[in-house]
């Protein structure tokens, strides 16, 4: 069993979601994670922003525009008016949900750490619905499941910090058994909750920690990180066009390449795969055939180029 988590880009458009779907549609039987299409989270952190200064027709104005972008998304998904009904209803009712809290919130006059984190967890949420019910629409044996159920973190809002052992209790309970042959398990990264059950958020890199985080909690195979990049490259190919993905990795490297400025992803985040000897790829969503970049505890030397030769360049 795999974990695959797609980013922001890789589910921005209709072609873009389209491509993910026909990545996934060849893995047999996973679990998906994904990131909010690309700009949402941006978009609502200003918009409770906005709540948070009284400034409630702004934010709403806001809500309004995610709103049509997904309603925008499904029409382009699924042009069948008839099977457009049930997932514009669904996408209508959560951002009804988002647009009351940020009434709320303006009512108030407060944004607190607790509302920046539950106004964030709506890109996720909007984006697994989106995708899971265009999924279903096309046959595919898709559940959409709420990682907040197993997520399990504390309190520290805008910057939980996961409690691994409530995660793979949970994770056993509620996650595994739906692993059935086939099926695709559609859930979200970046988002949790504490004990109490209040939404939380994982902050830098936390879809690509989620991902890492249920790998490790359900001993995954490998988890495929799928960006808009074919991997982790030697030098930045926008100053360097002969610049080319390194093959292999070790997590010392990827970390090393990160404090130089690479940023196709924040190694911490791949932590707790790597630490339970589970390899990590990071691949293209757009390229998928290529190779892409492994990372493992301890790269072998015969492949491509490390990270301690790219920094004496």
């Amino acid at each position: 069993m795999n974990v695959l988590k797609f980013g922001g880009t890789s589910v921005a458009t209709a072609p873009a979601m389209r491509q993910v779907r026909t990545i996934i549609e060849k893995t047999g039987g996973a679990i998906v994670v994904l990131s909010a299409c690309g700009g949402v989270t941006n978009r609502l952190l200003y918009g409770i922003q906005l709540a948070g200064d009284g400034q409630s027709a702004g934010a709403t104005e806001i809500v309004n525009e995610i709103e049509q972008r997904h309603l925008d998304l499904c029409r382009d998904l699924l042009p069948d008016e008839s099977l457009q009904r049930n997932i514009l209803s669904k996408v209508k009712t959560l951002c009804e949900e988002l647009r009351v809290f940020c009434e709320g919130v303006a009512l108030l006059g407060e944004c607190t750490p607790r509302s920046i984190d539950i106004a964030g967890s709506f890109g996720e949420r909007l984006s697994t619905l989106v995708f899971s019910l265009y999924c279903q629409a096309e046959g595919i044996n898709a559940v959409l499941f709420d990682v907040r159920g197993i997520m399990r973190t504390d309190s520290n809002f805008t910057s939980a910090k996961i409690n691994f052992p409530e995660l793979q209790r949970l994770s056993d309970e509620k996650l595994t058994p739906l692993l059935t042959d086939g099926a695709i398990i559609i859930t979200q990264g970046f988002i949790g909750s504490d004990k109490r059950g209040i939404t939380t958020t994982l902050g830098r890199g936390g879809s690509d920690l989620s991902a890492a985080l249920i790998g490790a909690a359900i001993a995954a195979d490998e988890i495929l990180i799928y960006t808009d990049v074919s991997g982790i490259a030697s030098a930045d190919p926008r100053i360097i066009p002969t610049a080319r993905p390194i093959p292999e990795m070790s997590f010392a490297e990827a970390r090393e390449l990160s404090f130089y400025g690479a940023k196709v992803l924040h190694p911490e985040t791949i932590l707790p795969a790597v630490e339970r000897d589970i390899p990590v790829r990071v691949l293209n969503t757009f390229a998928p055939d290529d190779t892409g970049t492994l990372i493992v505890a301890k790269a072998t030397r015969e492949h491509g180029i490390s990270a301690q030769e790219r920094r004496r360049r």
